[in-house]
């Protein structure tokens, strides 16, 4: 199905949120949780997320298309991205953990911390579909513990945060205390585009 809105959308479900192959969502913000924000702080401009220890999966598989300058995060105990995720100018951020923070007016656009608990197989954060946030900036992020077995970030896609209209890109890869894997074949482009100056890739 699509979700269609002028605004910004926050979907927060501590079961989890999967956005299927066929669904779409087409909105001037998104953020889909598995981690809790109270109204207070929601109220308040504070986008601070806490999960339950064990945190359910955040997947994408199908289509986010976000308006010039906007954000879509995706935020959990583990977050798949299998689609794709455009938003021109704007940030995308896809980040694991059990404490996560917005913040949408700053250089730090998704911040987590507290590693889950959850047991699930595979990385916290696995990538292997298209972000495109040409102009802006694109994160992805897990809090992980030194000893743990699995990766903290595992990409195989495509990620493009190209240099626009005077406003370089960025792309930033974290793991914490885990692993971060770029697998053969993928593809992260912070490069110039029509005279540009290239933007900065940070792992």
């Amino acid at each position: 199905g699509q979700l269609n809105a002028n605004g910004r959308v926050y979907l927060v479900n501590p079961n989890g949120v999967t956005i299927t192959r066929t669904g779409q969502v087409n909105a001037a913000g998104f953020v889909a949780s598995s981690l809790a924000i109270s109204d207070e702080d929601f109220r308040a401009g504070r986008r601070q997320f806490r999960g339950s220890g064990a945190s359910a999966r955040v997947a994408n598989h199908g289509t986010i298309t976000i308006g010039r300058g906007g954000y879509a995060a995706l935020i959990g105990g583990q977050v798949t991205n299998t689609g794709t995720i455009s938003v021109p100018m704007g940030r995308v951020g896809l980040g694991a953990g059990e404490r996560a923070t917005l913040d949408l007016s700053g250089d730090g656009f998704l911040q987590v911390a507290v590693p889950t608990r959850g047991q699930g197989r595979g990385a916290l954060v696995r990538h292997s579909g298209t972000i495109s946030a040409d102009g802006g900036s694109v994160t992805l992020t897990a809090a992980a513990a030194r000893d743990m077995a699995r990766q903290a970030v595992n990409l195989s896609g495509v990620v493009e945060a190209r240099s626009v209209s005077g406003r370089s890109g960025s792309i930033t890869l974290s793991g914490d205390e885990g692993g971060v894997r770029v697998a053969p074949g993928a593809r992260l482009d912070a490069s110039g585009t029509g005279g540009e100056g290239g933007g900065r890739v940070v792992a």
